[in-house]
């Protein structure tokens, strides 16, 4: 378990990159400019789960968890969600299982996938989830806030880029006339 404590190993890239600023300065970011993100988080290691839960609320987020992939597809299908993290070595219903019943449920919630092996990113079922992020066990619990950042950033991105779209799509179909061709039918 503390290997989740330990600073995590920083690429040179990452290193010249801006400052990191602290757990509690990113908490009060977050909680001030949005509201709060809902995540789900799915482990069977109840230190893992526990953990997590604990660093991702002190950032800021409200985080429910999973014993098992079955309370995961559970708690999905009741509650509305911004983010699920999953560990796919789950017992009942594995990560993928999870992110394949969402999928096919028509959630367009972003996933990420937690695993001690990377099995998970051999199985061709991998390709088609649209798995936001990975991350290899055990991990930094920097790496985790990181990751989850970027991947709720990315998807209010994307949901304002959908939104941009469909309004001018709402837009273009108001301004569209029928054509009048003046035939024998009118």
């Amino acid at each position: 378990m503390n290997t989740l404590m330990t600073e995590p190993v920083l690429s040179p890239v990452a290193r010249t990159m801006e400052p990191v600023v602290s757990c509690v300065a990113l908490a009060r970011r977050q909680t001030a400019l949005q509201p709060r993100a809902r995540i789900l988080y799915v482990d069977d290691e109840p230190q893992f789960r526990r953990l997590g839960e604990l660093v991702l609320v002190r950032m800021g987020y409200d985080v429910d968890t999973a014993a098992d992939g079955v309370q995961g597809w559970e708690a999905l299908q009741h509650t509305h969600y911004n983010l699920l993290i999953t560990d796919n070595d789950t017992p009942g219903l594995t990560g993928l299982e999870l992110s394949r019943n969402a999928r096919w449920a028509g959630m367009r919630l972003p996933i990420m996938m937690t695993s001690g092996s990377l099995s998970a990113l051999q199985d061709p079922v991998w390709a088609q989830l649209d798995i936001a992020a990975f991350l290899s066990k055990p991990f930094a619990f920097d790496a985790l806030v990181q990751t989850v950042e970027r991947v709720l950033i990315s998807a209010n991105h994307d949901r304002a880029s959908e939104i941009v779209v469909e309004s001018a799509l709402r837009r273009l179909v108001r301004a569209i006339q029928p054509y009048r061709h003046g035939g024998i039918n009118e």
